[in-house]
């Protein structure tokens, strides 16, 4: 454990402080899974913090689609080192919040989104004047152009209506990295607090066995939302203007967000043999399955963190990506690609080089990838800086 933190712990136990009391806010938390990242950032942020603060989830008995999960409802339910809320949607109003802030007392309240009514707005403005109560809010790359793409105007006017009346300096706005950092700055006003901690990662899964990659086979897999962000129209479109490619398969894994989205993808798919919708996946499924393919392909126009690159790159499977996320200058690194979407001919190019890739060469990959995840994804330095966020930087 990092020193600082140690140190931090000791003198608390010392002076008999109680440990930080923090409610995390979220829509979606396990066992719902198909609103994907933010759930994951969450779930690793309080993996890796709860052994110096006390954590509450309270989030709706419900996935993103609106499937009611099998679980207790408004009581607190215990977790290995953690409480989660599961609230139906009669609990979700200012009297259900102000019974569980009786029940917990916390000091921090920490909002997962600054779009979301139940699980932000509501709680906020409940407690927004509790002199007691310090507010963490993450945009989760929410406040990024290509987001704010989506339903444009309606955020445009949000954010107007809530930097006038609504948003003030009591907020400390959790950025995972510079740029969503300056994101924050532009959109947000009164000049906003901010701290970057970015998003973490529980391990490194050094038992993953990559397939051999034979020249002239190459097995892509793309394992996200059917969204228009995760751009799975874009690979569809490289595929079906360059049916030359043979020997490249891609299996299609992932829920089905747009229905409206999905109908121009599968006629794509359904025009080549090659590509193959298969399902959904859940969390503990997805390990067994990604060590059948050789690369991940993931064009998002917008990708905040990317715990999908982190996971196949730290299985030892390299990916080929978009640049729209903080993983940047992987060709350099020897652990896969990431292009700008605005030249389509670099990733026809990239395909094409790793169709003819060999197994000697593929390996060689796959120990860069886990190399490179134990420098820059697995990092004690971002588990002091995302404690920071709740310590006032205290060490």
């Amino acid at each position: 454990m990092n020193c600082a933190i140690d140190h931090l712990i000791n003198r608390m136990e010392t002076n008999n402080i109680k440990p930080i009391s923090v409610i995390v806010f979220i829509d979606w938390f396990y066992p719902a899974y198909k609103a994907g990242g933010p759930i994951k950032s969450i779930s690793n942020m309080v993996e890796s913090l709860k052994d110096n603060l006390q954590f509450t989830i309270v989030t709706s008995n419900r996935d993103i689609d609106a499937s009611i999960i099998d679980v207790p409802v408004n009581v607190r339910v215990q977790k290995d080192g953690f409480n989660i809320v599961y609230t139906s949607n009669s609990f979700q109003n200012s009297k259900g919040l102000r019974q569980l802030y009786k029940e917990i007392k916390p000091d921090i309240l920490y909002y997962n989104s600054p779009f979301s009514y139940k699980f932000t707005l509501l709680p906020y403005i409940v407690f927004r004047n509790y002199s007691n109560l310090k507010h963490v809010i993450a945009p989760r790359g929410m406040l990024s152009e290509n987001c704010l793409a989506q339903k444009r105007f309606k955020k445009k006017v949000f954010l107007y209506l809530a930097n006038m009346f609504l948003f003030n300096n009591n907020i400390l706005w959790h950025a995972t990295s510079s740029i969503e950092e300056e994101e924050i700055f532009r959109n947000i006003k009164n000049q906003p607090k901010t701290r970057i901690a970015t998003n973490l990662s529980i391990t490194i899964n050094e038992h993953v066995k990559v397939p051999e990659k034979n020249k002239g086979l190459l097995k892509l897999i793309f394992l996200s939302r059917i969204h228009v962000v995760k751009n799975l129209l874009f690979i569809l479109k490289i595929l079906d203007r360059n049916k030359k490619m043979s020997g490249l398969t891609l299996d299609i894994y992932g829920p089905i967000e747009q229905e409206s989205y999905w109908e121009e993808c599968r006629v794509l798919v359904n025009k080549n043999s090659n590509i193959s919708y298969k399902r959904e996946l859940k969390p503990n499924e997805v390990k067994d399955v990604i060590c059948n393919y050789h690369f991940l392909v993931l064009p998002t126009k917008n990708e905040n963190y990317g715990h999908v690159i982190t996971e196949f790159i730290s299985s030892g499977i390299p990916v080929i990506i978009s640049d729209n996320t903080p993983w940047l200058n992987l060709e350099k690194e020897g652990v896969g690609y990431s292009l700008s979407l605005e030249k389509e001919i670099k990733w026809i190019e990239a395909l094409q080089n790793l169709i003819g890739l060999g197994n000697e060469q593929y390996q060689i990959m796959s120990e860069n990838c886990k190399n490179y995840a134990k420098k820059n994804i697995i990092d004690e330095h971002k588990i002091q800086d995302n404690l920071s966020l709740f310590t006032n930087g205290e060490n």
